[in-house]
């Protein structure tokens, strides 16, 4: 057995007191900080985890041959499964858009509604959405239901401020407010700001539309 001087014990004794005192709360911190550690390792291989198995669905939306049979199956599947599956994943908005995007140039509008509505309403990704809410509006009008398309670009997003207008006076027109839809086609034309691009797509639709 170990012998102790005087001083020894009396450290001894005091930290055996101090143990006594405080030695739970320590533990509890201890376990508390590990569960941290270890949580938020795991947080990461989940995520990564499930990013490598979203990456070959987003890869068939990219590369499905819409033209072949069964290619507008195989992409509706792969978004679905992307958004239903993977949602926590940035490949879940991208693909969705794309999707959605790839639809409508087949002409698919009802079947990219239904991705550009999940966009929306889960605002994945806020860069995005705004993009979700501008095609949407287009395929709304095309349907002929305006003041929906109207209020998806309501309130205004300031990031696509300009896209947001542009494509409310696109509705408006489409609707029959023509006159209200070149007021804001003017504005837009007068603001000092406005893109060089945006500028050159309004000035040919005014001129196009004529009086």
């Amino acid at each position: 057995m170990a012998v102790f001087d005087l001083e020894e014990q009396e450290k001894i004794d005091s930290l055996k007191a101090w143990w006594e005192k405080w030695g739970n709360v320590v533990t509890a911190i201890v376990f508390v900080v590990s569960l941290i550690f270890v949580g938020r390792f795991a947080w990461i291989w989940w995520h990564k985890h499930q990013a490598e198995n979203a990456l070959p669905y987003y890869e068939s939306i990219v590369m499905t041959d819409l033209n072949n049979a069964g290619g507008v199956e195989r992409l509706q599947s792969a978004a679905v499964t992307l958004e239903n599956d993977y949602a926590s994943t940035g490949y879940a908005p991208r693909g969705a858009l794309l999707a959605a995007q790839r639809l409508l140039d087949k002409g698919q509008m009802d079947d990219a509604k239904v991705h550009l509505n999940w966009l929306i309403d889960t605002n994945k990704d806020p860069s995005i959405e705004p993009v979700a809410r501008l095609n949407l509006a287009s395929v709304l009008a095309d349907k002929g239901e305006f003041d929906v398309a109207l209020g998806l670009l309501k309130p205004v997003n300031q990031d696509f401020e300009f896209l947001f207008k542009d494509r409310e006076a696109d509705v408006l027109y489409l609707k029959g407010d023509r006159v209200e839809a070149k007021t804001i086609w003017t504005d837009l034309l007068n603001n000092t700001e406005l893109p060089a691009s945006l500028k050159a797509l309004i000035e040919m639709k005014l001129n196009t539309l004529g009086d």
